[in-house]
């Protein structure tokens, strides 16, 4: 038999405690590990049920509880003596040699496959004798190179994702792009939608800033710009058609109440009426039909609110698929990327050590596109500054607060400061402002800034970018004057725009 029952011990006792590793992308695993031991694939499957419904640490009730569901699987359990096998392997199994006792696990699977495919494995198994002491999986593949691609996929998680000869197939996928555009949706400004190519599925865009200057509100207006199915518009003093409507969305927030604070902003979003007005419960006659309607509105949209304090990468992960696959969502925010206790003790147990918090948060933002990717969802999240955004001309991933590197995996990196927080630059565009006749009144001035310091897709490349807007915190509408490059020079850029304004 190609199997080592201790070695499967100490990783049932590993997945115990810390169940997280049952999902984790650096060491996948599966019932068929286990395949040899019939008791062992029962606790195992018992262990990942036990994880998808979040359990932090497994014991033998839960194990016990969880297993007599299925009856010849708790006749297993309870002739191997389950309840005393949990102990036996929490206390032999220690956490940080998880990665030690995988590898093995996983070889004997490979051996057991290729066994399996007729392939001679006498060099690394022979009879009861174990020789991959001294090998890895991918010594193991090399040597099988020419007829294990597709083992080779399936084992090798530092291999390739998708391959194929560059310029195959290139009239149908001009077709494609013909059909399709490699373009999302629309967001709030029309500037950044040309920027960034608009919010597309798939990818993860993060906008940084200071406290207090927006950074909800502004994502309210992006997700409210494809996920509700009206709109109020001032033109037709009517809710009218939203042509950029892209389906259900969520909104996952970590701070404030979902129906008293988070609630109301969307429904200012949608209904153009002042959020103030609505909070401090002044609506006139007219403006209080308006936001019924709007809750309506929302009510159809299926906008999902979502309070998540204590968030997790994993926790996050499972509301995410949870949101894709009950209600078919499309796009969603996370509000916003920051560390708490529960994180640090997630990547602390998924690592095996303790984890610095810039390496945490760096970690969480990595996540996102991958869960991005995974659930093919447009992902947008914000983070806060560092104090070096008040030194630099230019703000880019340098006055990320948590850590530079979460740029490395977006899409689209943003960061919004107050327009005239840095008066040299502002007096420089102040002349833009009288030549296209918006004038010094502060009502028809940009209130803020936001710098794009990545846009991966974009076709302006690396140009550092300024695009000055207004932002009506009341009403969450954005409008945008231009744009301008880091040294306060207009540049012309399409605005991209849908049929109907709001």
């Amino acid at each position: 038999m190609i199997y080592n029952m201790n070695i499967a011990c100490l990783v049932l006792g590993c997945l115990m405690a810390n169940p997280a590793l049952c999902f984790s992308p650096k060491y996948p695993i599966s019932k068929g590990d286990f395949e040899p031991c019939r008791f062992h694939q029962v606790v195992y499957i018992g262990i990942a049920r036990l994880a998808q419904s979040g359990a932090q640490n497994i014991g033998e009730v839960e194990l016990d509880n969880c297993i007599k569901a299925n009856k010849a699987a708790y006749e297993t359990w309870q002739d191997n003596k389950g309840l005393e096998f949990v102990d036996v392997a929490k206390s032999l199994a220690t956490l940080e040699n998880y990665e030690v006792y995988y590898e093995k696990l996983r070889k004997l699977s490979l051996l057991r496959e290729l066994d399996g495919q007729g392939f001679d494995i006498t060099e690394y198994y022979d009879g009861e004798v174990d020789k991959t002491d001294s090998c890895s999986v991918s010594d193991i593949l090399n040597n099988y190179e020419g007829k294990t691609s597709t083992l080779r996929t399936k084992y090798d998680t530092h291999y390739v994702r998708e391959e194929m000869y560059a310029g195959e197939d290139t009239e149908s996928l001009l077709s494609e792009f013909e059909q399709a555009p490699l373009f999302g949706a629309v967001m709030c400004s029309p500037y950044q939608t040309t920027l960034y190519r608009g919010w597309c599925r798939g990818h993860l865009l993060l906008r940084s800033a200071a406290s207090a200057v927006g950074k909800t509100r502004l994502a309210v207006s992006d997700l409210v710009s494809v996920g509700a199915k009206k709109l109020w518009s001032d033109d037709a003093a009517d809710y009218i058609d939203n042509p950029n409507y892209q389906g259900a969305t969520f909104f996952i927030h970590t701070e404030m109440l979902t129906r008293e604070n988070i609630n109301p902003i969307f429904l200012s979003a949608i209904s153009g009426v002042d959020n103030s007005k609505i909070i401090d419960g002044k609506l006139n006659r007219e403006e209080k039909a308006r936001v019924i309607k709007a809750g309506d509105v929302l009510l159809d949209s299926h906008i999902r609110l979502i309070d998540m304090p204590d968030f997790t990468s994993r926790g996050l992960e499972r509301k995410i698929k949870e949101c894709v696959e009950q209600d078919g969502a499309s796009y969603g925010v996370f509000d916003y990327c920051q560390l708490n206790s529960a994180l640090s003790v997630e990547y602390k147990q998924s690592m095996g050590t303790s984890v610095r918090p810039d390496m945490a948060i760096a970690g969480l933002v990595k996540d996102l596109k991958v869960y991005a990717e995974l659930y093919n969802v447009g992902l947008m999240s914000m983070s806060q500054l560092n104090d070096h955004w008040k030194e630099v001309k230019f703000c880019d991933a340098t006055c990320l607060a948590g850590a530079k590197s979460m740029q490395d995996k977006l899409d689209g990196g943003s960061i919004v400061i107050n327009a005239k927080a840095k008066p040299k630059s502002f007096k420089k565009i102040e002349p833009f402002l009288r030549k296209q006749g918006f004038g010094a009144d502060a009502l028809q001035s940009p209130n803020i800034v936001e710098y794009i310091y990545k846009s991966r897709y974009g076709n302006y490349g690396d140009e550092r970018l300024k695009i000055w807007s207004k932002i009506d915190r009341g009403t969450m509408r954005r409008t945008d004057f231009f744009v301008t490059n880091e040294r306060d020079e207009l540049v012309k850029v399409e605005r991209t725009v849908i049929d109907s304004e709001f």
